[in-house]
Formats: structure tokens, C-alpha cells, sequence
């Protein structure tokens, strides 16, 4: 891989990650209609589902700042994805709002992990001239999520797909940044040792 697309690699990786959290996150809005229908459970019950996900995901960014700082952020990363594709695959097994919101709660534990460790790829693999278009190709992820989000749920309600289905869909962008994220791994594992050779080097011609 070119080392200078290499930076934009990372941002099209972190872009995948972003644009997962946010479906992950946000695409039971639109359901929860059907949901509080399904379940019989009341609105504020219902709003429970969101915050069953906000809280532990917001509780978990210090912690998951210093994990980061100690170990390689590559495998929050994957660690964070794995949270996302499994809690969206696992909410087609569901039976009872309690094992929605549990769900709910474990994949915002492991997303959590996912801002710092993206954050610090980013600014660990761009140029300082380029780390700001890095930076805003990787978050757009968010956007495109959130627009994403309302496109599938128009589709899936025209075509009769139920709400399960759609979040087994929505786990394909945590597929893929999971593949690129082991790319990344390879690559950062080949500068590294690329790195200790030279130092070695250096070493024998003083």
C-alpha cells in the first residue's frame, strides 16, 4: 500500500466505524412505534432502549482513554466493531424487551471504546498536513450514518422488512471495518519493523 494513501485508508477505515456506531445507535428510532407495539411497553419504557445504550457508552470514554494509552488502540478497535456486529446480529434472537435492552447495553459498553482508539489511529498514521482532512473524512461516518438510517427504514417499511432484519443489515459496515482495521494491524506491524531495522542500523555505522 502507497505510503501516501495510506492516511486515507485509516480515514476510510474510521469513516466504516463511525457510520456502524451510528446505525448501531440510532436506527431503532424509527421503530419504536413497532417496538412498544411488539413489546406492549409504555413510551418511557420504550426510550429506555436509547438511554439503555447512551449511558454506558458515555461511562466508558475515560476508562477507555487510558486502555488506549497503555495498549495497542488497533485492538479496541476491532474490540469496539466485534461489540457492534454482534449486539446488531444478537437483536435478531431476541424474544422479550429485557433481552433488547441487555443487548442495548453491552453493544454501547464495547462501541464506547471506539472514539478514543479511532482518534488515536488517526492522528498516529496522517501528516500533521493532512491529519485535518483525515480527520473530517473519517467523522463524516457519523453523517452518513445518520442519512443512512432513515433511507433504510423508508425501504424497509415499503417492502415489509421487519426492524430485526434491518439491524442484521446494519451490521455490514462493522463487517468491513473490521476487515481494514487487520489491514491496518499488518501495516502497522511492517512500519514497525521497518522501524527497528533502521535504528539498528543506525546503530552499526556509528
Amino acid at each position: 500500500m502507497r505510503t501516501n494513501f495510506f492516511p486515507y485508508f485509516v480515514a476510510i477505515t474510521v469513516c466504516l466505524g463511525w457510520m456502524a456506531i451510528v446505525l448501531s445507535r440510532m436506527l431503532i428510532i424509527p421503530f419504536l412505534p413497532v417496538i412498544e407495539e411488539e413489546f406492549n411497553v409504555t413510551h418511557a419504557q420504550a426510550a429506555l432502549l436509547m438511554s439503555s445504550y447512551f449511558l454506558p457508552y458515555a461511562v466508558i470514554q475515560l476508562p477507555a482513554g487510558l486502555i488506549s494509552d497503555k495498549f495497542e488502540n488497533r485492538f479496541l478497535m476491532i474490540l469496539a466493531m466485534l461489540g457492534v456486529l454482534l449486539g446488531c446480529l444478537l437483536i435478531n434472537f431476541t424474544s422479550s424487551f429485557n433481552q433488547v435492552l441487555i443487548v442495548r447495553f453491552l453493544t454501547g459498553v464495547l462501541a464506547g471504546l471506539w472514539f478514543t482508539s479511532s482518534f488515536k489511529a488517526i492522528t498516529e498514521y496522517a501528516n500533521r498536513n493532512r491529519l485535518g482532512l483525515v480527520l473530517g473524512l473519517g467523522y463524516t461516518g457519523s453523517s452518513i450514518g445518520s442519512v443512512l438510517i432513515y433511507v433504510l427504514a423508508g425501504i424497509a417499511s415499503s417492502i415489509g422488512m421487519t426492524w430485526r432484519s434491518l439491524f442484521a443489515i446494519s451490521s455490514i459496515p462493522s463487517f468491513f471495518c473490521i476487515l481494514l482495521i487487520c489491514v491496518l494491524m499488518k501495516k502497522a506491524k511492517k512500519k514497525r519493523r521497518d522501524s527497528n531495522e533502521e535504528s539498528i542500523n543506525r546503530k552499526v555505522n556509528r
